[in-house]
């Protein structure tokens, strides 16, 4: 596989991701924006733009903008530390909390039998295993 069949993949698989959503998104979330609402929606309390970039593993411009957009679709709400003014906490609005919990939580092995609908479900359940070990490296 070249690293170019490798971004179309990538591609693909997103694009099925998103449409495999309990509720339709539009303009379709990035894995950035993915990535930022999953560490919002794993905690109760507001967290420190520091601590998503620290969780999320991407960098604090790119939290920054994400936040921003988050936050112009109504899904996120921004407010200052109490405790230190010149931190900004962000945090997930409980609707979209609800739904982003329901939908993240979803098994993803429907998801991708409908990509490969000729796969076996063995086959697809190491594909998963594969993903899983080249995501934990």
């Amino acid at each position: 596989m070249t690293i170019r069949e490798l971004l179309n993949l990538t591609k693909t698989l997103e694009t099925k991701v998103h449409s495999a959503l309990a509720v339709p998104v539009s303009p379709p979330l990035s894995l950035g924006e993915v990535k930022v609402l999953e560490v919002l929606v794993s905690e109760e309390d507001p967290l420190p733009i520091r601590e998503i970039v620290a969780r999320a593993n991407l960098a604090q411009s790119w939290v920054s903008t994400v936040v921003k957009g988050l936050e112009k679709r109504g899904w996120v709400k921004l407010q200052s530390d109490p405790n230190d003014g010149r931190v900004t906490t962000v945090a997930v609005t409980s609707a979209v909390a609800a739904g982003a919990r329901k939908a993240l939580s979803r098994n993803a092995l429907p998801v991708l039998m409908e990509i490969a609908p000729h796969a076996k479900k063995s086959e697809v359940e190491a594909a998963i295993k594969a993903l899983k070990l080249l995501a934990s490296a």
